[in-house]
């Protein structure tokens, strides 16, 4: 029931009561707490505590270890943070644990798009499109790749052209 609740808590932004709820729900049950840590570590983040939410995240992942959602949820606060080498090193262990996840892959993608690494970025997307071949957030972020790959090309071959010219005059 608490836990429950503290969803409704949360979907209402309620959120010192949807973590009161989680807490009561941990403490209440000896079932795994994967899935209510990560709901807590989600209520943290959306109130404001960064560093709650991440602690919640890593417990969670703890917890479950065939899950990969609270790693995921980590990677993707740590991106949003501009912790880039943490938030691949966390992406790459929850496709360690479902490696077909696309979700985690389209996250793989924009970290490496934010790493400036839009060859390795496109490669995860086409992974991405090939086991689910609708998901649209997959083709935009190839879409993104593939112009970034191909503006790095023409920025490299731009300063050739200006070295040449400039050897010219």
């Amino acid at each position: 029931v608490y836990w429950q609740r503290g969803d409704a808590f949360r979907y209402l932004h309620r959120y010192e009561e949807a973590i009161a709820d989680y807490d009561s729900h941990l403490k209440s049950t000896s079932e795994s707490p994967g899935s209510v840590l990560n709901s807590r570590g989600v209520a943290k983040r959306d109130s404001g505590d960064i560093k709650g939410a991440l602690a919640d995240y890593m417990l969670a992942a703890g917890a479950d270890r065939e899950w990969s959602g609270s790693l995921r949820n980590r990677a993707d606060l740590l991106l949003q943070l501009g912790r880039l080498e943490e938030a691949l090193h966390d992406c790459n262990l929850a496709l360690n644990r479902e490696p077909n996840k696309v979700g985690s892959l389209n996250l793989k993608a924009e970290i490496l798009l934010k790493m400036d690494n839009a060859e390795q970025a496109l490669s995860i997307t086409e992974e991405a499109i090939k086991i689910d071949e609708k998901n649209v957030k997959a083709y935009k972020l190839a879409g993104l790749a593939e112009y970034r790959s191909t503006e790095t090309g023409i920025g490299a071959a731009n300063r050739e052209s200006e070295e040449i010219l400039k050897g010219l005059a």
